[in-house]
């Protein structure tokens, strides 16, 4: 499980699109888009995951539960649209007050997990302004580009 997600807006999409994609699934899926029956997550996809971890909670933990995530997440759009998954999805990882960027793609055959950049740390105000501009142009990935993708492949009509 990730610790925070930024997720597309239902204003977006309508709840009832997600939940006749559900039911119309070839092989029954609990009710819910991710990997995760969190409520405030069942028909809300997520764009970009989130792991954070104190400075004593080791850097390696939180790549490691960003990969188990990715693997399962791809797990989910593969059962929904029967295909390998062609998206490359953003994984952020805040260790103590450094904020990373890594990806997650799939290849078909395994879920490559891509290690990016340190994009920001929390220790100055210009780190801050950092990831605050980096979390804006992943948002704006998310509608650009992650919106377009999961309503024509994930939400279309089989």
């Amino acid at each position: 499980m990730i610790d925070y997600a930024i997720t597309l807006e239902p204003l977006l999409f309508s709840e009832h699109q997600v939940l006749t994609r559900l039911a119309a699934s070839p092989r029954p899926l609990q009710r819910t888009i991710n990997p995760s029956d969190y409520s405030p997550l069942c028909y809300n996809p997520v764009a970009i995951s989130i792991e954070t971890k104190s400075p004593d909670g080791g850097k390696e933990n939180g790549e490691v539960q960003l990969s188990v995530w990715a693997m399962a997440y791809f797990n989910r759009l593969r059962t929904l649209t029967q295909d390998p998954v062609p998206i490359t999805l953003p994984l952020v990882l805040v260790s103590d007050e450094h904020w990373k960027l890594m990806f997650a793609h799939d290849t078909e055959d395994s879920i490559q997990i891509i290690d990016a950049v340190d994009f920001g740390d929390t220790g100055d105000i210009i780190g801050c302004y950092k990831i605050l501009v980096a979390l804006r142009l992943l948002c704006r990935w998310a509608e650009d580009t992650f919106l377009g993708w999961f309503t024509d492949e994930v939400l279309k009509p089989e």
